[in-house]
């Protein structure tokens, strides 16, 4: 989570780390072969994730909330890691992983953001839009009107702003905003919003 020091306003990020019990052990190296028999090539160890970096947190109540960031492997993670999740229901003082979304984090067609408008149904979004209504268990993705950059909901419609710009022309300040379902289904266009 985010961490103060001395009650000043620097903040830090600090990673959320699985619990023992989800961390691979590390294999146990095989004896040198003999000089009469053949090496055979020791497999690669499984990747081990060491958790993830929470870069966009979601809570509902005071108590229940949770993280998404880029997974982190034992040295860091790449522009396009897989997303990982986190929930925590006591505050933030404990976090436990939950399963991969199987969303990639900053890559094309992934998400950068996590908002849950109650204990069951969140959303993660960015390039892409998924949805989950098990508290963040399993997710579906859903068809978006474009990249988006904000998403608000309320208990029954989904408001999202979407670029509308070729992703070839960067900053080009053209939005439009979108209205949909909880479930992502049945955008309308609400209105343009051009930047100056």
């Amino acid at each position: 989570g985010l961490s103060t020091s001395g009650g000043s306003s620097t903040q830090r990020l600090v990673p959320i780390t699985p619990s023992p019990s989800a961390v691979v052990p590390t294999p146990t190296p095989s004896p040198a072969p003999s000089a009469m028999s053949s090496p055979t090539p020791s497999p690669s160890p499984p990747a081990v994730s060491t958790g993830l970096i929470p870069l966009s947190v979601s809570f509902v109540s005071p108590e229940l909330g949770w993280a998404f960031g880029p997974n982190q492997g034992p040295t860091g993670y790449p522009a396009t890691a897989p997303g990982a999740l986190a929930v925590t229901h006591d505050g933030g003082r404990h976090w436990s992983m939950l399963p991969a979304p199987n969303v990639s984090y900053g890559a094309p067609g992934g998400a950068q953001q996590v908002l849950f408008i109650d204990a069951d149904h969140g959303y993660l979004y960015g390039d892409g839009l998924f949805a989950t209504t098990d508290g963040g268990l399993h997710w579906t993705r859903v068809a978006a009107p474009g990249s988006i950059s904000q998403l608000a909901a309320t208990s029954n419609a989904l408001y999202v702003m979407a670029m509308t710009c070729p992703a070839s022309t960067p900053l080009c300040g053209s939005y439009d905003i979108y209205t949909g379902r909880l479930d992502g289904n049945s955008f309308v266009q609400s209105g343009p919003v051009i930047g100056s």
